[in-house]
């Protein structure tokens, strides 16, 4: 199925506008597709990974044998739900979102990006921004969260300069 279609599905219930089961399941399997294969980089602090979960997160999970669809609900139930992701309408949104937890975003900082009331909550007010701002925006705040991570000097500007550029 299409990326098109995925963030044009009908609802699965009669007025809802809550996210599908099958949108629910494409948002991880997309972050299990970016996540990859078994990694065990002496760099990672999360130490062995696969699919983006790492031991360190889960200390009692065989990570060398966990499926794609292990992973796929794991996603779905320590990250979409937990974060209540799938209450919203807007796929695309949900699914930046979610691979900005995965990454390890805390609510606060999501907060603070999306301007909102920083009280690390996922309520009503976190969940309408994360619906209604737009896709590439909230991109740029992802990418300037990021660079705020990284220390170069001139970093900040390079990234400023494609901005401008129409990045």
């Amino acid at each position: 199925m299409s990326r098109e279609t995925l963030h044009h599905a009908a609802p699965t219930a009669i007025g809802s506008n809550m996210l599908t089961s099958f949108q629910r399941t494409a948002i991880c399997s997309g972050v299990v597709d970016r996540e990859g294969l078994l990694v065990d980089d002496e760099r990672d602090p999360g130490g062995l990974t696969k699919y983006g979960i790492s031991q360190r997160a889960y200390p009692n999970l065989d990570i060398r044998n966990l499926t794609r669809a292990d992973a796929i609900h794991i996603y779905q139930r320590d990250y979409l739900v937990k974060h209540r992701l799938h209450e919203l309408t807007n796929v695309q949104n949900a699914e930046i979102v979610l691979d900005w937890f995965v990454n390890g975003i805390s609510v606060k900082a999501l907060q603070k990006a999306l301007g909102v009331t920083q009280d690390g909550v996922m309520g009503p007010q976190t969940l309408k921004a994360i619906d209604t701002i737009e896709p590439r925006v909230l991109l740029m705040a992802r990418l300037d969260y990021y660079v705020n991570l990284v220390k170069h000097p001139f970093l900040r500007g390079w990234v400023n300069r494609l901005k401008l550029l129409g990045l």
